[in-house]
């Protein structure tokens, strides 16, 4: 636990990864960020920040959450999803694997 901490406090003093010009997290990171924030609550405004900002720019366009979900069902959902995502998703921009992560659990209707 002690190693995860001191990890999550390197990584949330780090800027996020550049990509022309663009600054941003890797899903790596905000998957650290995310149990963190299950566990101690450190990461929370980023991790809960990232996961209500895709969910509110996405619902209805890329994925197609249910009527009675809140804020405190995303991030065991983005979790789940990360458990068994390869390296090299997790080596993506973080929108990018939240994105996939609610499109696998919350498909809209025709794209199953």
């Amino acid at each position: 636990m002690k190693s995860k901490l001191l990890i999550a406090l390197v990584l949330l003093a780090l800027p996020g990864t550049a990509d022309a010009g663009v600054s941003y997290y890797i899903g790596a990171t905000l998957e650290i960020m995310c149990t963190l924030n299950l566990e101690t609550r450190i990461g929370r405004d980023k991790c809960d920040g990232y996961l209500t900002a895709v969910a509110d720019m996405g619902q209805g366009k890329l994925f197609c959450f249910p009527k009675r979900i809140n804020s405190n069902d995303l991030t065991p959902i983005f979790l789940g999803y990360a458990a068994g995502a390869s390296s090299a998703e997790l080596g993506k921009p973080a929108p990018t694997v939240i994105i996939n992560a609610f499109k696998q659990a919350f498909p809209c209707e025709g794209e199953q």
